[in-house]
């Protein structure tokens, strides 16, 4: 079981939370796209090695994050958010 954080969403966003994430500290444990090119493409723009992941629910599962950064498109968020609550 990991603690820390994670992304899910690596479009401008997303990009914009690992860069700013990473400049704080570096306790990120995964990132999630359902895209995995873009968030492979993300973490060797930053040169950081995570796992990837194309479902959410399987990262949190596997995971246990402490925190979840949501940077997925608007409509995503609500669903995305009550999941991550229960």
């Amino acid at each position: 079981m990991a603690s820390g954080k994670t992304i899910i969403g690596l479009g401008v966003i997303g990009k914009v939370h690992l860069e700013t994430l990473l400049t704080q500290s570096r306790d990120i444990v995964a990132l999630c796209d359902i895209d995995t090119d873009a968030a492979k493409s993300a973490a060797e723009k930053f040169g950081v090695s995570l796992p990837i992941y194309s479902d959410w629910k399987k990262m949190v599962e596997d995971m246990r994050p402490d925190v979840v950064h949501v940077c997925t498109p608007h409509y995503l968020h609500t669903e995305m958010v009550i999941g991550l609550l229960e």
